[in-house]
Parts: structure tokens; C-alpha cells; sequence
């Protein structure tokens, strides 16, 4: 008779026994699934800063040269065109000028 009482102990005791373990991995999945978030997010958050930082430092290297080389070509190269003055073409100059034109086209056309 006591191994027929033992029984439904025993079996109260492992089902408690399921119970507190399927508690347990409850509560390390939701750990672990805050911990996997926490991570992705600080990863995301490293991944974003160190590029922010890197196109400044690039920007910062690169944008100084290309100043440089706009004064150093553009700004003269304007002044030249500036200087520039409209001269009218003698009428000689317009046939020699259409002449061109159509022999080229001709030789390209042949």
C-alpha cells in the first residue's frame, strides 16, 4: 500500500518538478531573447556611429583638396572666359566655315 501512496507523491512531485523546469527555460528564453536584441541593437548602434564618423573624417580630407582644386582651375578658368570679347565673323569667314562643315559631312557620308 505505501509504494500505492508513493505513486501520486512521486508523480505530484515530477509534475512539479516539469512545472519549475518549464519556468526556468521560460524565463531564459525571454533573457536570452533580451539579450539578443540588447546586442543587436548596440551592434546596429556602433555600426551607424563608426560610419557616421568615418564619411566625416572622409568628407572633412576630401572636401578640402576639392576647395583647393576649385580655386586653383575654376576661378581662373572663369576670369578667362570673362575676359572674352563677341567678335562678328566676316561673311569670307561664315562660307570658309559652312564650307568645312559640308566636306567633312561628305567625306563621312562616302
Amino acid at each position: 500500500m505505501e509504494n500505492e501512496r508513493r505513486r501520486p507523491d512521486e508523480a505530484a512531485a515530477l509534475r512539479e518538478l516539469r512545472e519549475a523546469v518549464a519556468a526556468e527555460r521560460k524565463k531564459n528564453e525571454l533573457s536570452t531573447r533580451r539579450s539578443m536584441l540588447k546586442s543587436a541593437a548596440l551592434g546596429a548602434l556602433a555600426l551607424v556611429t563608426t560610419g557616421t564618423l568615418a564619411k566625416k573624417v572622409a568628407d572633412k580630407a576630401v572636401g578640402t583638396d576639392a576647395q583647393r582644386a576649385y580655386l586653383a582651375d575654376i576661378v581662373p578658368g572663369d576670369a578667362v572666359w570673362k575676359a572674352r570679347r563677341f567678335v562678328l565673323m566676316t561673311d569670307g569667314e561664315k562660307r570658309a566655315l559652312v564650307r568645312k562643315f559640308e566636306d567633312d559631312y561628305r567625306k563621312r557620308r562616302a
